[in-house]
C-alpha cells in the first residue's frame, strides 16, 4: 500500500518535470 502510494507520487513528479522541461524548451525556441 505504501508503495503503491510511492509509485503515484513518483508518477505525479515525473508527469510535473515533463511539463517544465517543455515549457522552458519553448522558451529557449522563442
Amino acid at each position: 500500500m505504501r508503495l503503491g502510494g510511492y509509485n503515484v507520487r513518483l508518477r505525479n513528479y515525473a508527469q510535473g518535470q515533463t511539463v517544465i522541461n517543455s515549457v522552458t524548451s519553448v522558451t529557449e525556441c522563442k
